[in-house]
């Protein structure tokens, strides 16, 4: 090998890693509500599947007969109505999510709600795949995870604010200047509601879009 040769190799610098394991763990560290949040969640979710898997079939035809009945209405709505009704049901975990995070002693509560929320995700995409197989794949894809995926993270969002929250409460409430160290963190916490807010819009709009496009594709 010339010398040539042998000063580009000196000179060349020394090969980065792509991820850095020390950056992952720290944006890990710095998420770990959103993360933790999430995997209750998904274990909400399995859990629902399982259950759903070892329910008697007298708890299936009443699943059916709920989802023949919610499929029924959603054929006959206007965009409109479907999208108050999608909004609703948002409205009110949003608003559960917001007064909890106001007690000192919730956190428990506040994460009971996405695991609750993934315990109906599951239990229904589980029916709907041992029932209708590949027509309730289908149905699945275009009507339930569109709009849960949006109005999952709007949750989980709300959820990781109204813990942040407690927490806050919960440490303020140790010292004796309560009044004056909450009122930033109030506004603040209002502030961000207001935000997560208008994702559930945009959910409740994704929803009453593929509602109204395909819902009448699905007879059950």
């Amino acid at each position: 090998m010339d010398t040539t040769q042998t000063s580009r190799f000196r000179k060349m610098k020394p090969v980065r890693r792509m991820v850095p394991f020390p950056k992952i763990m720290k944006k890990m560290r710095k998420n770990w509500k959103m993360l933790f949040l999430t995997g209750v969640f998904i274990l909400g979710t399995l859990c629902g599947v399982i259950l759903n898997s070892t329910s008697s079939q007298t708890v299936s035809d009443k699943l059916a007969s709920i989802l023949k009945s919610y499929m029924e209405a959603r054929n006959t709505e206007s965009f409109f109505m479907g999208f108050l009704h999608s909004m609703l049901s948002s409205f009110i975990l949003a608003v559960i999510t917001f007064f909890m995070g106001l007690s000192s002693f919730s956190v428990p509560f506040i994460v009971l709600i996405p695991y609750i929320r993934g315990l109906g995700v599951g239990m229904l995409a589980g029916f709907l795949y041992s029932t209708y197989a590949l027509k309730g794949v289908g149905y699945c894809m275009l009507m339930i995870i569109p709009y849960t995926t949006i109005s999952v993270l709007a949750l989980i969002l709300c959820c990781r604010e109204s813990m942040r929250m407690s927490i806050e409460i919960s440490r303020v409430f140790k010292k004796n200047n309560a009044k004056s160290s909450l009122k930033g963190d109030f506004k603040l916490y209002c502030a961000r509601f207001g935000a997560f807010m208008v994702i559930f819009i945009l959910a409740a709009l994704v929803d009453a879009f593929f509602s109204s496009a395909f819902a009448h594709f699905f007879v059950f």
